[in-house]
Parts: C-alpha cells; sequence; structure tokens
C-alpha cells in the first residue's frame, strides 16, 4: 500500500499500487465523482499548472515560522586558493586527447 495525497482535493488516501511518476491518483471519493462526471480528470499539464497556482498562494516559509540557516559558500582569493592537481590534471587532459 502507497500513501499519497489526491491529486485532486489533496487529501491523504491509500492505494494498493506504487503510482506511476506523472500520473495522477485520486482519492475513493474523487474517484466516484470521476465516474459520475461530476469532477473533470486533468491533463499532466493542467495538473502542472494546478500545483503551480497552489505554489503561488503559499506564504514564504519564513512567515509561517520556518527559517533556514543561512550558509556562506567559501570565497577564494589567490591567498587561500586550493591547489589544483596538477597531475590528475594532466593525466585527464591526455586520456581525453587519446579518445579523440
Amino acid at each position: 500500500m502507497s500513501r499519497l495525497a489526491c491529486s485532486s482535493c489533496s487529501k491523504e488516501t491509500t492505494v494498493p499500487f506504487q503510482p506511476a511518476f506523472g500520473r495522477p491518483v485520486y482519492c475513493a471519493d474523487c474517484l466516484e465523482k470521476i465516474k459520475a462526471g461530476t469532477l473533470k480528470v486533468l491533463s499532466p499539464y493542467e495538473l502542472q499548472e494546478e500545483a503551480r497556482k497552489k505554489e503561488k498562494t503559499i506564504n514564504l516559509l519564513s512567515d509561517i515560522g520556518i527559517e533556514f540557516e543561512k550558509k556562506e559558500k567559501p570565497r577564494y582569493t589567490k591567498e587561500n586558493r586550493p591547489e589544483p592537481d596538477r597531475n590528475a590534471l594532466r593525466s585527464m587532459i591526455k586520456d581525453t586527447l587519446q579518445k579523440k
């Protein structure tokens, strides 16, 4: 059994199979509405557009209290730059030239 969110209503549901990537999966309620014709089945493109719309409505994570520690990337200067392994570079260049 796989637990996931319904592609239509986002309610958590379980299905007895492993869903294929990119294919919609519906809960029992939405599946009945689809069979009855009261719920339109969306194409993968339409599903993506709906997901984008939902993302736009969600506030920034920091607005709901979730914050991340900002990590600084190391800035290299001439003084603290690591020295390249020249032998490894020569070997890679030699191998590349031999393949041609």
